[in-house]
């Protein structure tokens, strides 16, 4: 019994023994705290400024890091992958980790940055420059085509950094513009611009195909154009709407070629001015006010403007060159923004609905400040909608400030942010927005400068 009881006890040491060998064999450096990833260091960490760059090292050889910026926690799967210095041009949190293949993952480490950028940025003010402007995004480059008034030119200001910095080139300084409305749209590297010229009054067209470092122009159609120029693209084919005298047509231009070539023609007589247009798909809406019977009007065509329906939207309603609408399409549902007013009721903000796309719709007013006198005068307003979020930028007339109507719930309700209420401004505004970042170019005619603003969170704040 006892030499069972000596084999038993041997065999349990034994049994043992083998247990923490095995143990010791099997285990590798990442299960040792001491082979754990070195938790990355910022550089700066924490600090302000203006503009600058944060880079992230960790002092374990061919570790990775992943980061983030929006106060979540990165891991091996999730944020991003640091490759370069991050630039800061808005207050943030960034919160990295690193890790590397047979050790354990770094602590996070994380780092408080302030940016001291101005709300609204001033993009340039060598003269009287700003006037009808139009903004396109391509990711984080942005474009503002607009008008120089000082020198007559039509030109483009580009940022390559969110609209941190930015370049101006002249597009078309052959002529003296005068003011003429312009519409820009980018497609990658190619960007198009519609525009009118007050003292030729033709329909002009310049594309880059190189980001915007050279142009090529041409005339489209030598007409009377009058006002807004509208131009929306969708693959090779590019689509202009545009009014014209006598009898202010409106009338629509169209190039299956990239613009090498064009044909117009006449989608409907009498119709005023303050065009818009829309592509959702192939499909083309286009917004504009029928003057003969003081109508707003929708086109819409699903060939490409080979045929088009005509619908009303709103009646006895005046929308004239002194004020605009704008059109935004989320699939079937159709939304415009205008600001009506006639010699009985105060001028308007008012936004038609569409959920049947034009067939019928509702109406309502979201902001009621005007006046009799129709104070709305030279008033500018801009639409831009991501999937129920509708966003409107406008210019007050109460204060003259830049303000801001935003709606999450595709229309039901309404909030009204101040964007830039430093003197008169807010005129030609153009907004774009890129998932929760919105953009707005807009004129400052107190100092009579182009401007910028932008949000980083749907409209929330501003930097």
């Amino acid at each position: 019994m006892k030499r069972l009881h000596l084999l038993l006890s041997l065999m349990i040491v034994f049994f043992l023994v083998m247990v923490i060998f095995i143990s010791i064999a099997c285990k590798g450096p990442g299960d040792d705290d001491s082979e754990k990833v070195s938790a990355p260091v910022f550089d700066p960490d924490g600090g302000e400024g203006d503009y600058f760059d944060v880079t992230i090292t960790t002092e374990t050889d061919g570790a990775q890091i992943r980061y983030t910026t929006d106060g979540s926690t990165p891991g091996p799967g999730s944020g991003e992958i640091y490759s370069g210095p991050i630039p800061v041009y808005k207050t943030m949190t960034i919160k990295a980790i690193a890790f590397k293949t047979g050790y354990n993952d770094s602590n996070v480490s994380e780092s408080n940055l302030f940016s001291l950028n101005p709300v609204t940025k001033t993009i340039v003010s060598d003269g009287d420059v700003g006037w009808y402007t139009s903004l396109a995004v391509d990711r984080n480059t942005l474009y503002v085509c607009y008008d120089d008034a000082t020198n007559h030119d039509l030109m483009m200001a580009k940022s390559m950094d969110g609209g941190v910095t930015w370049d101006m080139k002249v597009i078309d300084g052959t002529i003296e513009m005068g003011h003429g409305y312009t519409s820009a749209a980018v497609d990658g590297s190619n960007i198009y611009i519609s525009y009118n010229i007050n003292n030729l009054n033709d329909l002009l067209f310049a594309q880059s195909m190189d980001s915007g470092n050279t142009w090529s122009l041409m005339t489209i159609d030598p007409v009377d154009v009058r006002w807004d120029t509208s131009l929306g693209m969708v693959g090779n084919n590019i689509f202009i709407v545009y009014g014209i005298d006598p009898g202010v047509d409106l009338k629509f231009a169209r190039s299956t070629d990239y613009g090498e070539t064009w044909d117009t023609q006449t989608i409907d007589s009498n119709a005023g001015y303050t065009q818009s247009l829309a592509m959702e798909g192939n499909d083309i809406y286009i917004s504009y006010n029928y003057a003969l019977e003081d109508e707003l009007r929708l086109a819409t065509s699903s060939n490409q403007g080979d045929s088009w329906n005509l619908y009303v939207v709103d009646s006895d309603v005046i929308i004239d060159d002194s004020t605009s609408t704008s059109i935004g399409v989320n699939g079937s549902t159709i939304y415009i923004g205008y600001i009506a007013h006639n010699e009985w009721v105060d001028d308007d903000l008012k936004l038609a609905t569409s959920l049947d796309s034009g067939l019928t719709w509702s109406i309502q007013t979201i902001v009621s400040d005007g006046d009799e006198n129709h104070s709305w005068t030279h008033i500018f307003l801009s639409v831009a909608v991501e999937g129920s979020n509708i966003y409107l930028s406008y210019r007050a007339v109460t204060d003259y400030d830049l303000k801001l109507a935003k709606s999450t719930d595709g229309g039901d309700t309404w909030s009204i942010k101040t964007v830039d209420s430093t003197g008169n401004v807010g005129d030609y505004n153009s907004i774009a927005v890129d998932g929760s970042n919105i953009y707005i170019s807009y004129y400052d005619e107190t100092n009579t400068a182009l401007k910028f603003a932008k949000s980083a969170d749907g409209g929330d704040t501003w930097e």
